[in-house]
Protein backbone atom coordinates (compact mmCIF):
# COMPACT_ATOMS: atom_id res chain seq x y z
CA UNK A 1 0.00 0.00 0.00
CA UNK A 2 2.83 2.42 0.81
CA UNK A 3 4.45 1.66 -2.53
CA UNK A 4 1.21 2.44 -4.38
CA UNK A 5 0.81 5.70 -2.44
CA UNK A 6 4.43 6.61 -3.25
CA UNK A 7 3.95 5.89 -6.97
CA UNK A 8 0.74 7.92 -7.15
CA UNK A 9 2.29 10.86 -5.28
CA UNK A 10 5.39 10.72 -7.49
CA UNK A 11 3.26 10.74 -10.63
CA UNK A 12 1.26 13.78 -9.53
CA UNK A 13 4.44 15.57 -8.43
CA UNK A 14 5.97 15.09 -11.90
CA UNK A 15 2.77 16.26 -13.64
CA UNK A 16 2.52 19.30 -11.35
CA UNK A 17 6.16 20.24 -11.95
CA UNK A 18 5.66 20.05 -15.73
CA UNK A 19 2.54 22.21 -15.53
CA UNK A 20 4.27 24.67 -13.18
CA UNK A 21 7.24 24.87 -15.54
CA UNK A 22 4.99 25.67 -18.52
CA UNK A 23 3.02 28.31 -16.64
CA UNK A 24 5.93 29.87 -14.76
CA UNK A 25 8.25 30.61 -17.59
CA UNK A 26 11.05 28.66 -18.96
CA UNK A 27 13.22 31.34 -20.50
CA UNK A 28 15.32 31.46 -23.63
CA UNK A 29 19.04 32.18 -23.46
CA UNK A 30 20.07 35.54 -22.02
CA UNK A 31 21.54 37.95 -24.59
CA UNK A 32 22.82 41.30 -23.27
CA UNK A 33 20.66 40.69 -20.19
CA UNK A 34 17.43 40.20 -22.16
CA UNK A 35 15.46 36.94 -22.12
CA UNK A 36 12.32 35.90 -23.99
CA UNK A 37 9.68 33.50 -22.71
CA UNK A 38 6.45 32.16 -24.20
CA UNK A 39 3.60 30.32 -22.50
CA UNK A 40 0.18 29.13 -23.56
CA UNK A 41 -2.72 28.16 -21.32
CA UNK A 42 -3.49 25.00 -23.31
CA UNK A 43 -0.78 23.01 -25.08
CA UNK A 44 -3.39 21.28 -27.27
CA UNK A 45 -3.92 23.43 -30.36
CA UNK A 46 -6.60 22.70 -32.94
CA UNK A 47 -5.31 23.43 -36.45
CA UNK A 48 -7.22 26.25 -38.14
CA UNK A 49 -8.15 28.02 -34.90
CA UNK A 50 -6.73 31.18 -33.37
CA UNK A 51 -4.40 30.76 -30.37
CA UNK A 52 -2.87 33.40 -28.12
CA UNK A 53 0.57 33.14 -26.56
CA UNK A 54 1.66 35.12 -23.54
CA UNK A 55 5.09 36.57 -24.36
CA UNK A 56 7.52 38.10 -21.86
CA UNK A 57 10.88 39.84 -22.05
CA UNK A 58 12.87 40.07 -18.84
CA UNK A 59 15.67 42.62 -18.50
CA UNK A 60 18.26 41.35 -16.03
CA UNK A 61 20.90 43.84 -17.20
CA UNK A 62 21.64 47.27 -15.77
CA UNK A 63 20.80 48.91 -19.12
CA UNK A 64 17.56 49.98 -20.71
CA UNK A 65 16.21 47.57 -23.34
CA UNK A 66 13.94 48.77 -26.13
CA UNK A 67 11.87 46.29 -28.09
CA UNK A 68 12.04 46.48 -31.85
CA UNK A 69 8.75 47.46 -33.46
CA UNK A 70 8.12 47.21 -37.22
CA UNK A 71 6.42 49.99 -39.11
CA UNK A 72 3.91 47.73 -40.90
CA UNK A 73 3.34 44.73 -38.59
CA UNK A 74 1.53 44.65 -35.20
CA UNK A 75 4.79 43.68 -33.46
CA UNK A 76 8.14 42.06 -34.09
CA UNK A 77 7.34 38.69 -32.49
CA UNK A 78 8.19 36.02 -35.03
CA UNK A 79 6.81 32.50 -34.40
CA UNK A 80 8.09 29.15 -35.62
CA UNK A 81 6.75 25.62 -35.36
CA UNK A 82 9.29 22.78 -35.17
CA UNK A 83 8.20 19.25 -36.08
CA UNK A 84 9.46 16.06 -34.44
CA UNK A 85 11.78 15.67 -37.47
CA UNK A 86 13.17 19.21 -36.78
CA UNK A 87 11.45 20.80 -39.79
CA UNK A 88 11.12 24.55 -39.10
CA UNK A 89 7.96 26.33 -40.33
CA UNK A 90 7.27 30.07 -40.05
CA UNK A 91 3.88 30.93 -38.54
CA UNK A 92 4.11 34.72 -38.71
CA UNK A 93 5.54 37.19 -41.24
CA UNK A 94 9.28 37.83 -41.18
CA UNK A 95 10.70 41.14 -40.09
CA UNK A 96 11.25 43.58 -42.95
CA UNK A 97 14.86 44.63 -42.45
CA UNK A 98 15.33 48.36 -41.99
CA UNK A 99 11.70 49.08 -41.16
CA UNK A 100 12.09 49.07 -37.38
CA UNK A 101 11.43 51.79 -34.86
CA UNK A 102 12.00 51.73 -31.12
CA UNK A 103 9.08 50.10 -29.34
CA UNK A 104 8.30 49.74 -25.63
CA UNK A 105 11.19 50.17 -23.19
CA UNK A 106 11.99 47.64 -20.46
CA UNK A 107 13.89 49.08 -17.50
CA UNK A 108 16.61 47.15 -15.67
CA UNK A 109 15.08 44.45 -13.50
CA UNK A 110 11.63 44.68 -15.12
CA UNK A 111 9.59 42.35 -17.31
CA UNK A 112 7.41 43.38 -20.25
CA UNK A 113 4.46 41.20 -21.30
CA UNK A 114 2.25 41.14 -24.39
CA UNK A 115 -0.15 38.71 -26.08
CA UNK A 116 0.61 37.28 -29.53
CA UNK A 117 -2.24 35.78 -31.53
CA UNK A 118 -1.53 33.30 -34.31
CA UNK A 119 -3.13 30.49 -36.26
CA UNK A 120 -1.66 27.13 -37.15
CA UNK A 121 -2.92 26.21 -40.60
CA UNK A 122 -4.80 23.03 -41.37
CA UNK A 123 -1.87 21.94 -43.57
CA UNK A 124 0.03 20.75 -40.48
CA UNK A 125 -0.21 17.07 -39.61
CA UNK A 126 -1.55 16.25 -36.15
CA UNK A 127 1.22 15.45 -33.68
CA UNK A 128 3.82 16.75 -31.26
CA UNK A 129 5.61 20.01 -32.09
CA UNK A 130 7.69 22.70 -30.45
CA UNK A 131 6.81 26.37 -30.69
CA UNK A 132 9.53 29.04 -30.64
CA UNK A 133 9.44 32.83 -30.78
CA UNK A 134 12.07 35.43 -31.64
CA UNK A 135 12.09 39.18 -31.09
CA UNK A 136 14.66 41.91 -31.66
CA UNK A 137 15.74 44.20 -28.84
CA UNK A 138 18.03 47.21 -28.60
CA UNK A 139 20.27 47.35 -25.56
CA UNK A 140 20.91 50.99 -24.73
CA UNK A 141 24.09 51.67 -22.75
CA UNK A 142 25.06 55.34 -22.91
CA UNK A 143 25.99 55.99 -26.52
CA UNK A 144 26.53 52.29 -27.26
CA UNK A 145 23.39 50.75 -28.81
CA UNK A 146 23.31 47.09 -29.81
CA UNK A 147 20.58 45.24 -31.69
CA UNK A 148 20.23 41.54 -30.91
CA UNK A 149 17.72 38.81 -31.55
CA UNK A 150 16.27 36.96 -28.57
CA UNK A 151 15.03 33.38 -28.89
CA UNK A 152 12.42 32.01 -26.52
CA UNK A 153 12.17 28.75 -24.69
CA UNK A 154 10.86 25.82 -26.76
CA UNK A 155 7.23 25.26 -25.86
CA UNK A 156 5.88 21.75 -26.40
CA UNK A 157 2.48 21.71 -28.10
CA UNK A 158 0.25 19.11 -29.66
CA UNK A 159 -1.54 19.88 -32.93
CA UNK A 160 -4.90 18.22 -33.38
Amino acid sequence: MRLLTFVICSFFTIVAKQAYSQLNNDWGESVLGGQLSITVTNNLIVAGTNTTLECRIKNSSTNLISLGHPLVLPDDTHLFLISSSDKLSELTPSRIFGSMIAGPAVKAGETYEWPKSFEIGTNFEPGEYKLKATRFIYSINGTNHQTVKLESNLLEVQIK
